[in-house]
This record gives C-alpha cells, structure tokens and sequence, in this order.
C-alpha cells in the first residue's frame, strides 16, 4: 500500500468510523469531544522541524571551555571542573549542568574546529587581554595622544618579537595614571630612544613625566685617547712601548 493510501484510509476511519463511536470512558463520541473541548487546548507547531541531537558527558576546562564535535564551546567560568551535558544538534550546541538547567546556547561552529565563546563566560580579568587587537590599540593610543600613538606603534611593528600585550600594558598605564601623565611620558621616552614599557612606567612611578622635557638627549662627553696614531705605528715597529 502507498503512504498516500494508508493516510486516505486512516482519515476515513478516524472520521467516519471510529470518530462516531460512542466512548467507553468519556461517554462521548471523540468527534465531537475534539471539537468541543480538546482543539481549542491545542498549540501552534513549531515554525522549525524537530532536529535530532546527540547527548554527551563533558567536562568544562580551565580555560571555561567544553570540547565537543570538535569544537570548542564556553560555559560559565563558575562551573570550570564540572561535569556538564552537552547537547549537539543541527544548528546548535547547547550546554545544561547535571540537574538540566541550560548554562549555555551555541550556533554550530562553521566550519568546525572553531571556538565558540559568550564573553560573559569568562572572567572579568580575562577580557581585556582576549579583546586585545593591533587596531584597538591604535585607536586607544590616538584618542590619547601623538607622543603614545609613536610609542605604541613601535611597538606593534616590532619584529621579530610580537609586542602586541606590552603595547597593551602600556596602555593600561592610562587608568593606573592618567591619559595626560602617559603622555607626557611617552614625549620624555622618545628622544632618548627608549620607549619600552617598563621605561615609561619607571618615568611615571617617580614622576619624572612632571619635570621639564628633554627634546633630545645630552650630548655623550667627547672621548680622547692618550696616544697619538703616529705612536700606534710605531709601536707595531718595536720603536716604543705600548702601555
């Protein structure tokens, strides 16, 4: 029988047949008890089909991440060493503790192998270094100054090191000082060449940003010899002593 002569045939009982049956519990025929009672209790279906998943055991990491399938997902750093269930169907990824309260929802990584991260899952210590790119560095270094800007920049170009979280360290020099203090210590470190982080932190620890600025270095003491370059021939010809 074809799929579209069984659900034929099974309207027909249900209406005609078993629909006009008198009810062994209700006293009533079904027909009209669906249409006086029970459709009105009745739900829209869901907009979306129903999509299988796959349940699995997980533990959630140090670093508040859970792997699965074969990604990477964040849950709430409080649960890090935690048991957790993972949930993995089509389009999401979902994370519930072990009494089923979902702790966190996740689009499918595309394409795998990506980490799936809620920043709210993670400590607040733990952010600015994970928001940390070359672009939000120039522009916090911009907004603070062209003497912070040239330091910063110098930084971000160094090679063959990356420098990139001491150009952030150096900026956070602003909140622990202020904008104006790095500053002016960034203009006091450049003229000497010597731009590094823990030099403008030591320029602002002993408050050397407030005394007046050095557009350039003092000039090296000149340096004399106490032997002539006639003297230098003559001794590799054994004519004098060389001491």
């Amino acid at each position: 029988m074809r799929l579209t002569d069984a659900n034929h045939a099974g309207l027909h009982w249900v209406e005609p047949v078993a629909g006009q049956r008198r009810h062994g519990t209700t006293k009533q025929q079904p027909r009209v008890r669906f249409r006086t009672v029970e459709a009105a209790a009745l739900q829209p279906l869901a907009t979306t089909p129903y999509e299988p998943a796959t349940w699995k055991q997980v533990k959630l990491h140090r670093d508040c991440y859970v792997v699965f399938d074969p990604s990477d997902s964040s849950a709430p750093y409080h649960l890090v060493g935690e048991t957790l269930w993972v949930r993995g169907g089509a389009r999401r990824v979902e994370l519930y503790t072990q009494d089923h309260h979902r702790v966190a929802t996740h689009d499918r990584a595309t394409p795998p192998g990506e980490r799936l991260t809620t920043l709210t899952h993670l400590p607040p210590e733990k952010l600015p270094g994970l928001m940390l790119t070359r672009p939000v560095c120039r522009q916090q270094a911009a907004a603070i100054g062209p003497a912070t800007t040239a330091v910063v920049e110098g930084l971000l170009t160094h090679r063959p090191e990356d420098r990139l979280r001491p150009a952030g360290r150096l900026l956070g020099l602003a909140q622990r000082f202020t904008s104006a203090r790095l500053e002016a210590a960034c203009h006091r470190a450049l003229p000497f060449d010597d731009p590094a982080y823990l030099t403008i932190q030591r320029i602002l620890e002993q408050d050397l940003d407030a005394e007046p600025r050095l557009e350039s270095p003092p000039p090296a003491p000149a340096r004399t010899f106490g032997r002539t370059a006639q003297d230098f021939a003559r001794a590799l010809l054994g004519g004098v002593s060389w001491t």
